[in-house]
């Protein structure tokens, strides 16, 4: 839509001085060719009034393998653990399914395509991330597209754990200030920035791991 097109345009002009921006390198062009990476710049876009520290793309071990984390803000409503689906159309599946689905409409008609259950993602995460700062209390949430329909029960199962871009803000505000204080939040970055700066090994290890989870 129009307004979407605009909210686009308000995005793009604020990239270069944004926190994603200086993590990502990336110029915004290339960023929005990229669905994944859009996905999550619009995320943290939605959020940016909040004070706090982001990390963006955080590689955790997690046994022989790597985890890797899309967008983590620590912030005095607490850690929240992101896992971005910059999805369009229609999202189905159980909170216990392994695969989840998402269907939309193509020009050659409905495209269906299979998906590791986003809620187990995080759940790998929290487990990972704990171990790593030794916490256990974080807040995780899926975010899909702004124009993605959720028919997933889930979604009422969890609510505060899936939501759609549209509603991220709001979401994030109903938790409580009782999160980690200025101190802490910069204590935990330093912790963790280094798992941002992963090895291309780390990253090529990351990507066999999802490849093989996936077939």
């Amino acid at each position: 839509s129009a307004f979407d097109g605009l909210c686009l345009a308000f995005s793009s002009w604020r990239y270069p001085r944004s926190a994603f921006a200086k993590a990502s390198g990336k110029p915004f062009r290339s960023i929005r060719k990229d669905k994944g990476a859009l996905g999550e710049y619009l995320l943290f876009d939605a959020l940016r009034r909040i004070k706090g520290e982001w990390l963006f793309n955080l590689y955790l071990p997690i046994g022989k393998e790597y985890t890797e984390i899309d967008s983590l803000l620590i912030c005095r409503r607490g850690i929240f653990i992101f896992e971005s689906k910059n999805f369009s159309g229609r999202v189905y599946g159980l909170s216990s399914q392994t695969e989840w689905t998402q269907t939309r409409k193509t020009k050659r008609g409905i495209r269906k395509q299979k998906f590791f259950n986003p809620l187990m993602q995080n759940a790998a995460h929290e487990k990972a991330l704990s171990a790593v700062i030794g916490r256990k209390s974080f807040h995780p949430i899926v975010v899909f597209g702004k124009k993605c329909e959720l028919y997933t029960p889930a979604a009422d199962e969890r609510p505060r754990e899936i939501t759609t871009l549209r509603g991220l803000k709001r979401l994030v505000r109903s938790f409580t200030k009782t999160g980690p204080d200025k101190t802490e939040t910069s204590r935990l970055r330093s912790v963790l920035l280094p798992y941002t700066q992963a090895t291309e090994r780390q990253k090529a290890e990351h990507i066999r791991f999802v490849a093989k989870r996936n077939q």
